[in-house]
């Protein structure tokens, strides 16, 4: 009877909650699978019963829509439902059949409820069936209790034994929904019996003080330092459940803090200034100079970044151009033959130019040009040249008479070949002469020679000059005359200085003078003359 009970309350309490007065969702059109489309806009629904009367075929407590105009929903001919009919009509067997159907599911009804109840160990759930509105039983006002449950009224059959209970026990709970029992008033009874013990349920108040109890602790915060000891904190909630109805709040703290990050921080490395540039790495020419710095401005440690970049840097220098030899090139390809015929040359070069002398450096050595001779298939026109004129030969002219002499030249210095001109000119040449052989010649003088030196150095002596000729150019020969004229001719020198005198000369008038040691002779009378002799000096 109290497994009764409870199935009963159960079912009225689901059927409360399904059902509550409010919005009802109703479809007019009944799709495949169960499902409803057409929703009737209208909000006036307040039970199924009121969408099964009218257009609908369809309702649901909650709008949920699973495809294009299509619903879930509960059809209105389906169990549990209004059981209205649909709007549609349907035919004499249709009706027939769902009578059938109808006093069919009532005796199962009734022979549920007519069956023994179970047993108190037995845990099993009782089966509940959805019922119509209608069909609820009603509550009976002598039976109902002050807390609205329905309890079924016992017979009144005079063939039943009156069965004497006790007073009903305090609710088990103090506080919300609880249970409270009786026993039959009898001797040797046994109360564990479920025949001799009744309960119903109770309530004394419809809230209980919750009290509130922590929930999970949420995950730690960020540290509030990444290194060097931080601190981080997390908290939670008193909402497992929260306090409610006048129950305590949670004991303890809702944050909780903690060190964090102790560790030393990282020491990024940094790099020192850059030192200055060493001295360029060649004295002429490319060269590189290079400058360093150290990453030590701070050193890393505790794990921090070494620093980026490279420590040394370089860059390109050149004090001067060094001096660059010249170099020859390939020599080139050979000409053509400077000669069509005959005999001719051919030349190549080359250029001081791999590489060119530059800045101060030597030139190439040896001929940028060299020759070969070389040979035409066919020999050339050789021109004719004349040979030396030889000597002229005798005069041909009578004895001591005008007649003339000749002289030749040959045209083979070559000779004219192959096709060749022929020299051009006489091959001979003449000139007038004299034939003297054995005639008689007259002499003529030879030039003069040159005047000979003066006799005398000073002017008091004679001084003379001579130069003579000859009768030799040519002379007379075979009778002929001899050349007239003198051959000698002697003249007073001229510009010749005056000789000293001595004293002593002066005094005797003059007429003499002293050379050295000695008395000279002299008519000169000028006693500025500085020399008077050849060999010794005037005193």
């Amino acid at each position: 009877m109290k497994l009764q009970s409870l199935a009963l309350l159960g079912s009225v309490l689901l059927s409360c909650v399904f059902f509550v007065e409010g919005r009802v969702f109703c479809f007019r059109r009944l799709k495949k699978r169960g499902k409803c489309g057409g929703h009737l806009k209208k909000l006036n629904y307040a039970s199924p019963e009121d969408c099964c009367a009218g257009r609908g075929v369809g309702f649901a407590t909650r709008k949920q829509k699973v495809g294009r105009n299509r619903f879930v929903c509960t059809p209105c001919t389906e169990p549990g439902s209004s059981k209205l009919p649909l709007p549609k009509k349907k035919d004499k067997k249709h009706n027939k059949r769902r009578n059938n159907k109808k006093r069919n599911k009532q005796a199962d009804a009734a022979a549920r409820t007519t069956s023994p109840p179970r047993p108190l160990n037995d845990v099993t759930q009782p089966e509940t069936t959805t019922k119509r509105v209608d069909d609820w039983p009603k509550p009976r006002t002598e039976n109902e209790n002050k807390f609205g449950y329905y309890s079924f009224p016992r017979s009144d059959d005079d063939d039943v034994v009156k069965v004497e209970w006790s007073d009903w026990s305090p609710c088990s709970a103090t506080c919300g929904a609880g249970w409270r029992s009786r026993f039959k008033v009898c001797d040797g009874c046994d109360k564990n019996d479920y025949e001799n013990v009744m309960s119903r349920p109770c309530m004394i108040n419809f809230y209980c003080p919750v009290d509130g109890n922590w929930g999970p602790w949420f995950p730690w915060q960020s540290c509030s330092q990444s290194c060097n000891g931080g601190t981080r904190v997390r908290q939670r909630k008193c909402n497992y459940p929260p306090p409610a109805y006048g129950g305590q709040t949670c004991p303890g703290p809702a944050g909780n803090e903690q060190d964090c990050n102790e560790q030393p921080c990282p020491v990024d490395g940094a790099w020192s200034t850059w030192s200055e540039f060493t001295l360029c790495s060649a004295t002429c020419g490319p060269g590189v100079k290079r400058r360093v710095r150290a990453c030590d401005s701070p050193s890393p440690a505790n794990g921090g970044k070494e620093c980026p970049g490279s420590p040394v840097l370089t860059r390109k220098c050149e004090m001067t151009k060094c001096p660059q030899d010249g170099h020859w090139s390939l020599w080139a390809e050979w000409s053509q033959c400077t000669a069509t015929c005959g005999a001719g040359l051919r030349t190549r070069s080359r250029g001081c130019n791999s590489p060119r002398p530059m800045h101060g450096g030597k030139d190439c050595e040896g001929e940028s040009v060299q020759t070969m001779n070389c040979v035409s298939a066919r020999p050339c026109p050789v021109n004719g040249a004349w040979s030396e004129w030889n000597d002229y030969g005798f005069c041909r002219a009578p004895r001591c008479s005008w007649g003339f002499r000749i002289r030749t030249r040959l045209c083979s210095q070559p000779r004219p070949q192959h096709g060749g001109r022929p020299c051009e000119g006489t091959q001979y040449q003449r000139v007038e002469c004299f034939n003297d052989q054995d005639c008689p010649r007259n002499g003529t003088w030879c030039p003069w020679s040159d005047w000979s030196a003066c006799s005398a150095t000073c002017a008091e002596q004679t001084s003379l000059q001579v130069r003579q000729r000859t009768c030799t150019c040519p002379d007379p020969r075979f009778g002929g005359n001899d050349c007239e004229g003198d051959s000698l001719e002697v003249r007073d020198c001229s510009d010749v200085p005056y000789c000293n005198i001595g004293k002593e000369g002066k005094a005797k008038g003059g007429k003499s003078r002293m050379c050295g040691d000695s008395e000279v002779e002299g008519s000169g009378a000028d006693e500025d003359c500085d020399q008077v002799c050849i060999s010794k000096a005037c005193v």
